[in-house]
């Protein structure tokens, strides 16, 4: 995990000195961000480069936010559905964390077919909450990286001045 946070931050550095515009890397990390936590297994990673090729964004830069976030996909994947059930007015479905990783993990498409109305509860909560999180991350990240980015362009100095 750190040798990803460390990849993240070595990434965003380099795109930077390279001239990579923040509000780019601030939008990859940020529909990074958002998309990793969608509360279908595997789904993030596909959606994550077909999001990025159309809209210019770094692949790579996205799919380490992706990995980074996996942990807490699966740890929201439970709160997600919980919402959604909220939201859409339907009764709690018999259903805990470990018995869902379980069955994730042991039978993933009969569990999906299996929870597929808390599933989509859990989608329609995650579509309800990505907005926010979206234009939090983007205009949260975007001082940061134009300060940052400033510091790692190169300098222009084209040596000395006759004078």
């Amino acid at each position: 995990m750190t040798r990803l946070f460390s990849r993240l931050r070595t990434t965003i550095l380099v795109l930077l000195k390279q001239g990579l515009a923040p509000e780019k890397i601030a939008l990859t990390i940020a529909l990074g961000t958002v998309l990793s936590l969608c509360p279908l297994p595997v789904v993030p990673t596909v959606v994550c480069a077909a999001v990025a090729i159309p809209l210019r964004l770094n692949i790579a830069l996205i799919q380490i936010v992706n990995y980074l976030l996996l942990p807490a996909q699966w740890l929201l994947i439970l709160p997600f559905i919980r919402l959604g059930e909220r939201l859409f007015g339907a009764d709690p479905a018999a259903l805990t964390v470990r018995d869902a990783a379980r069955l994730l993990r042991d039978r993933p498409l009969e569990s999906l077919r299996e929870f597929a109305a808390s599933f989509m509860h859990g989608i329609g909560a995650w579509l309800v909450i990505s907005p926010f999180v979206l234009a939090g991350l983007y205009y949260g990240l975007l001082p940061l990286l134009r300060v940052r980015a400033r510091r790692e362009r190169p300098s222009r100095d084209l040596g000395p001045r006759d004078g």
